[in-house]
Formats: structure tokens, C-alpha cells, sequence
């Protein structure tokens, strides 16, 4: 699917442009430098509020609530409210199970959030680095991370990891083997501090980067600008390159083709709708 980045426009669905911590039904919500987004099933979308080291819900009613994360910066697993704690959590992606996974990046860690409530760890350690795991590593062993950014879920299960500070997409499988599928430390040049990814039912892939662009990447391999202007940082809502964002980081896709983007700088959460695609 090709989308016309003048048929795109940008538009503000929760957030007031103040850093701060206000869950809420009918007012005015803030975060505090919100990063990645994933929606359910149901419509209701997840963002990873980096400042807050919690886990917000935005209902399809605009109702702001918290859904996991005792806002303290820590790893603690347990139960997803009031015990569990993060570090900085960045990206967020579902499984087909209805398990909510995050790359819990000043951890160093990737965390899942399951279904019924509770948060453990599926990979990584405090410790900075970048180890790959195979079906023959030792029981207990967590491979390791720098930063992970980033998460997408393909059909089959996998997972794939912005890496950020390493340069590298990785991958773990349901198994829980830990691969690194491009870039790495030693080939900054070739990924280069990825931000946010995500892949819909077509195979499309949606990035930002720290240009301030949101990116198509086509199943063809072809890649298109949706919207922002290159290395203009600010807020602005409009189609094309008339809007703008400020460092945006998150992004999701929903089953009508809408693209949804934490725009990090702004504290908002942004919309581009597909108007046509005809």
C-alpha cells in the first residue's frame, strides 16, 4: 500500500504540551516525555510514558488512565499496578496473545506485561552490553541490551528489538533465542541509533527518526515521507511536510491504515490519518 503524503494531516488526541503526570476522563491528561505506542484489539492505546516510568491507557473515549508501573524508576517484577517498576520505558508492542511487551530501556531489558496482569522479565541484565543467546546458552542467561528503544511483533511471534545504543535490530524468538538481524556495534553507519518501528498486517513498516519525519517503508522496500519536514523541529499540525514534530519516538499503526506517533519533545500524542489512499 502506497500512501499519499499529501492526502495525510496531523492532529492532537491527548496531551497538553505540559510535562507532568494526570491521568484523566474528562480534563486535560499530561505526560512526561511519552515515547513508544500499541493498541489492543479493542482500540485502546498504550504508551510507554518515559518520565513517569509507568505504562498509560488512552480509551477509544479519550479517557487516560495508568496500567502498569508504580512510578518509581526501578525493575521490580509483580503485579502490573502498584508493585511492578520500570526505567525508562520505551517501546511497546502485542503479541497475538494479548501480552503487552516493553523495551524498559534504562534496564537494559525487555519486560512483558501479560494478560492477566503481571510483569517479568524476558531478556537482558542491568549490565550494559550486546550478547546474543542460542537454543545451547546456559539456563538463566539473559543476553544483554544498550538501550533498546524500540519493539514490533510479526505474525509468527518474534520479536524485534530497536537496539539503540548498539546500532542493531535484534530478535528474540518465542523460544527465546536472541539474534542480531542488522547493524551492531561495529556498524553504527548502517543502522545508526534506531528510534521507533512498527509493522502492519501487509508488512508495511512505519519509522520515525531524529529528522522528524514519520517514514513508510513499503513490503516493497520502498520508501516514502508521510509527514514532518527534515531536520525542522517544532509542532505543527498539517498534511505533508507542513507538519512537525520535536524528537518523535513511538509509533503504531491501526487496522484502518492511521499512524499514531509519541512526539517526544511536544509531550503529545499525534494522529496522521490516511484521508484517500486512492
Amino acid at each position: 500500500k502506497v500512501i499519499d503524503p499529501a492526502k495525510c494531516s496531523a492532529a492532537t488526541l491527548a496531551g497538553n504540551g505540559i510535562a507532568g503526570y494526570v491521568d484523566s476522563k474528562d480534563g486535560e491528561p499530561e505526560f512526561y516525555g511519552p515515547q513508544g505506542l500499541a493498541i489492543d484489539g479493542a482500540g485502546n492505546i498504550y504508551v510507554a510514558d518515559f518520565g513517569n516510568n509507568v505504562i498509560r491507557k488512552i480509551t477509544p473515549s479519550g479517557t487516560v488512565s495508568t496500567y502498569a508501573g508504580n512510578g518509581v524508576a526501578a525493575f521490580v517484577d509483580g503485579a502490573a499496578l502498584n508493585v511492578a517498576a520500570f526505567n525508562g520505558p520505551a517501546g511497546l508492542a502485542f503479541d497475538t496473545h494479548g501480552n503487552l511487551f516493553v523495551a524498559d530501556q534504562n534496564n537494559n531489558m525487555i519486560r512483558k506485561i501479560s494478560a492477566a496482569g503481571g510483569v517479568s522479565l524476558i531478556a537482558g541484565t542491568p549490565t550494559a552490553g550486546h550478547v546474543n543467546l542460542t537454543v545451547d546458552s546456559a539456563a538463566g542467561a539473559w543476553g544483554a541490551f544498550n538501550k533498546p528503544v524500540a519493539l514490533a511483533v510479526d505474525p509468527s511471534g518474534n520479536l524485534y528489538v530497536a537496539d539503540k545504543n548498539n546500532s542493531a535490530i535484534r530478535q528474540i524468538t518465542p523460544a527465546g533465542v536472541i539474534t542480531t538481524i542488522a547493524g551492531g556495534p561495529k556498524q553504527q553507519a548502517l543502522i545508526g541509533y534506531p528510534a521507533g518501528i512498527c509493522v502492519d498486517a501487509s508488512g508495511n513498516s512505519f519509522i520515525t527518526d531524529q529528522a522528524g519525519r514519520i517514514i513508510e517503508l513499503t513490503s516493497a522496500k520502498t520508501l516514502y515521507i508521510l509527514a514532518g519536514a527534515s531536520n525542522v523541529s517544532g509542532f505543527a499540525d498539517g498534511s505533508g511536510t507542513a507538519a512537525q514534530f520535536s524528537a518523535p519516538q513511538g509509533i503504531c499503526v491501526d487496522a484502518a491504515g492511521n499512524i499514531y506517533v509519541a512526539d517526544f519533545n511536544n509531550n503529545r500524542i499525534r494522529k496522521v490519518v490516511v484521508v484517500d489512499n486512492n
